[in-house]
């Protein structure tokens, strides 16, 4: 980006590179000799800039016609490079009419960046080897003062700029008149016509050259340098990580569009750099408003909605991972199958057990079931929001010994009342369990046939009343959280053998009703485990059809309300 229409040439320019560049090589970057031409004028421009707006022109003194031409300059150049050299010709984003071109063409020169040529191919160099110290010109990765501007200062050296796609450069008449006379244009757009505009029209020629002339042509430099350098330091990457680009507001606003920089390497081809209609990027604006209403801009191009929601939802996958890579093992949810299944009598007698939780404090148990597992609440007593009244209403119902201390213990709690209130002396569920499900012990064949473990031990624990929290947790007593919900599978110490009750429960239902079903002849209904686990339906919504529920008994009927009421 120098007044330079070429760059210099080298020995070894175009000697391939042997083997790939990655980040972890970080190889050193090719650094050619001082470019002392290109520093030579970058360097004066800025010092007479300083002399011009301290003594020349001051700035407390500007004539406000000469303030708008600045203004006007400035933003001239920085829509001619965005929409001209950076869209058009280095993206092709969209197709152009040849006056549009030609006014493209010259707005861009007064940018001082070199010619459309010269800006494209190194463009194009750029994003083909994003972040490459050694291929990518102002790579990010080679510190900011280089990416901003130290690559100015060095004859460069590209290896790979043989590789760039330069045949639509050079058919395009445009570009080659202003390759060749890119010097005369830039001089007389840059400083000389707005020097003559500020003369002509109010008499403030040095007015026009400082302000007009050399603080526009600076202004356009460092905005668009500050794209290559702090647009790939800092900002947000929703749409892609691959890259050091990021995509910044209040550079978005002093370029013209172009701080959407993440977006732009994630999708360089579109016309847009912002795609939400209220991303601030008025070259975009003013592309569509050109291809709507005039012939001048016969067709861009448009990533489709549904690439760019892939690459937001890809971004936000990857930072998923990281945060859960992030968490420690220890307070990640267990698989349940690693977890021990306890029988509902051994579940009564370690509700209430003293153990030594995470914090190393002694806590006593307090058990719940939820979605067929047990969990310690134990130690979320004094945390959950909704007070340990709560919980301890929803627990499994405790032995009469729970409230006391161990031998061997203090009174934890400073006095003579236990240390947990169980809250079961009033305004608690009823401890009968017939009154909380009263159809499933009426169904005494079904309760009998599953009151057997696996192994045929303890046919009593069937018969082991726990209270089930799953209810009260989803819905019932309270609307929870995601959160909440993986707090409390946190907590999880085993799996309830409950759960494989219901397994069982479930098979002898739909035994039972086919066998009814199978007796009575009826060719128009059956049960196949086709039809069973069918989409759309669960097998107990099956049961319940009004055709099969027509077919069963009384007896059956009820157990399935039974059912329902036990799960």
């Amino acid at each position: 980006m120098s007044v330079s229409s070429e760059s210099a040439s080298s020995p070894i320019a175009d000697q391939p590179v042997p083997g790939e560049t990655t980040f972890k090589e970080r190889p050193k970057r090719n650094q050619g000799e001082i470019w002392w031409s290109n520093g030579i004028f970058f360097v004066s421009m800025h010092i007479f800039a300083l002399v011009g707006t301290t003594y020349l022109s001051p700035a407390t003194k500007i004539d406000w016609r000469t303030a708008l031409l600045f203004f006007v300059s400035w933003q001239l150049a920085n829509f001619g490079i965005t929409i001209g050299y950076h869209r058009l010709w280095s993206h092709r984003a969209f197709t152009a009419a040849t006056p549009l071109r030609v006014v493209l063409a010259a707005m861009g020169s007064t940018g001082f960046q070199g010619s459309i040529k010269w800006w494209v191919l190194r463009h194009r160099l750029h994003h083909r080897w994003t972040d490459s110290p050694v291929h990518d010109p102002y790579a990010a990765t080679n510190g900011l003062w280089w990416a901003h501007c130290g690559w100015i200062f060095r004859k460069p050296i590209y290896p790979r700029m043989k590789l760039i796609e330069r045949a639509d450069l050079e058919a395009d008449p445009v570009v080659r008149f202003q390759h060749k006379h890119y010097i005369p244009i830039a001089l007389f757009s840059g400083l000389v016509l707005p020097t003559l505009i500020a003369s002509l029209g109010w008499g403030d020629t040095l007015g026009g050259l400082v302000w007009g002339g050399v603080m526009g042509r600076l202004m356009s430099w460092h905005c668009t340098f500050c794209i290559n350098s702090l647009a790939h330091w800092t900002g947000l990457q929703p749409y892609t990580e691959e890259v050091t680009a990021r995509g910044n507001l209040l550079l978005a606003l002093l370029t013209s569009g172009e701080g959407n920089h993440n977006f732009h390497h994630a999708f360089p081809k579109d016309f847009r750099n912002g795609p939400h209609p209220a991303d601030w990027d008025p070259s975009k604006w003013a592309i569509y408003l050109l291809h709507k209403y005039t012939p001048l801009i016969p067709s861009i191009a448009r990533t489709p909605d549904s690439a760019v929601l892939q690459a937001q939802a890809r971004v936000h996958m990857a930072q998923a991972d990281r945060l859960i890579a992030s968490v420690s093992v220890d307070d990640m949810v267990k698989p349940i199958e690693t977890l021990p299944v306890w029988s509902r009598a051994e579940v009564r007698k370690r509700h209430g057990e003293w153990v030594v939780s995470k914090d190393g404090e002694r806590r006593r148990r307090v058990l719940l079931v939820l979605e067929g597992c047990v969990v310690n609440a134990g130690e979320y007593l004094d945390d959950h929001p909704g007070g340990e009244q709560l919980l301890l209403a929803h627990c499994v119902k405790p032995p009469p010994s729970l409230s006391a201390l161990p031998p061997d213990s203090p009174d934890l709690s400073g006095g003579s009342s236990p240390l947990i209130d169980w809250g079961y002396s009033s305004g608690t569920p009823s401890d009968n369990a017939a009154d909380r499900r009263p159809l499933i012990h009426r169904t005494s064949s079904l309760v009998s046939s599953v009151s057997s473990s696996d192994d045929g031990s303890v046919r009593e624990d069937a018969k082991v009343e726990l209270r089930d929290a799953t209810k009260a947790f989803f819905g019932g007593m309270n609307n929870h959280s995601i959160a909440a919900r993986e707090r409390m599978r946190l907590l999880r110490v085993a799996r309830s053998r409950r759960k494989l009750f219901a397994t069982t429960l479930r098979m002898n239902m739909i035994n039972t009703a086919r066998a009814e079903i199978d007796s009575m002849g009826d060719g128009d209904i059956s049960l196949d485990d086709q039809q069973l686990s069918g989409p759309g339906s669960s097998w107990f919504d099956v049961l319940v059809s009004p055709g099969v529920l027509a077919s069963l008994s009384q007896q059956t009927c009820e157990e399935l309300l039974g059912y329902l009421v036990a799960l």
